[in-house]
């Protein structure tokens, strides 16, 4: 779960911070970003990572059919997990080879906040390399839900990230009815600068007399770079939930942002 919950991520960052950027004519050296307006816009990227700084988890993906590969952190040799196939049948446009590393096991790797990282990655012969700022995890002041009223996220950071995203998720259990349950979420982009932001209760307060069963709620500050069809993502995230990530079978945060992005 943990390993699909990065994938949206990335997914979610793709998809809310470079939706807005314009199309640079040399793709060798592009910074801008994809039209997801096309339902094929995974086709401008052949290969991605991101990097959960405070998992220390590496996950990267390609379409492309891997015969070798290899990849390094700052000079550093990472050896990468074998790599598995991703195809969901609701999905199935959208396959991907997958493999994951723990940069935490590798001692003489000691990466702080606003770290400059170099990421390179070769996949059957094909070198590419993007380098990432750390960005410094928000320190977010997290107020008890109350179905009744606003929710207010207000946060710190010792610097302004390219983009941050607020994660907002409900399980609500109507226990003293029917027995239904419901799923509410918010997701929203804002700006490096931004430090609060309101979740309306619009979202929920039709059921104010339901219960909780589990909540996930962060925000995250991501730095990122692409050029050509190769992109790096680096996350830092303070979160609050009750999701037992090894064990929930909620519906995959994944899937949902691709059914998003396929709708546009």
């Amino acid at each position: 779960m943990k390993k699909k919950f990065l994938l949206f991520l990335v997914a979610l960052v793709l998809a809310l911070v470079l939706v807005s950027c314009s199309d640079d004519d040399d793709s060798s050296s592009s910074t801008t970003g994809l039209d997801f307006t096309n339902d094929n816009w995974v086709d401008d990227i052949d290969y991605y990572i991101i990097y959960d700084y405070q998992a220390g988890e590496i996950v990267v993906q390609t379409d492309k059919d891997v015969e070798t590969s290899g990849m390094n952190v700052n000079g550093h040799q990472i050896f990468l997990n074998e790599w598995e196939y991703d195809e969901d049948e609701d999905f199935a446009w959208f396959p991907w080879y997958t493999t994951a590393a723990q940069l935490t096991e590798y001692e003489d790797l000691s990466f702080t906040e606003g770290a400059e990282l170099e990421f390179t990655l070769s996949i059957n012969g094909n070198e590419n390399s993007a380098t990432v700022k750390v960005p410094t995890m928000p320190q977010v002041t997290f107020p008890a839900i109350d179905l009744t009223s606003d929710y207010v996220l207000e946060w710190t950071s010792n610097d302004d990230p390219e983009v941050q995203v607020v994660d907002f998720e409900l399980d609500l259990f109507d226990e003293l009815g029917d027995y239904d349950f419901e799923y509410v979420e918010v997701l929203e982009q804002l700006s490096g600068s931004v430090r609060d932001f309101t979740i309306s209760s619009d979202n929920y307060s039709d059921y104010s007399d339901w219960t909780v069963e589990d909540y996930y709620i962060s925000v995250d500050s991501a730095n990122y770079s692409k050029s050509g069809k190769f992109m790096v993502v680096v996350v830092n995230s303070d979160v609050n939930s009750t999701y037992d990530w090894d064990k929930c079978e909620r519906r995959s945060k994944y899937q949902s942002i691709l059914k998003q992005i396929s709708s546009k």
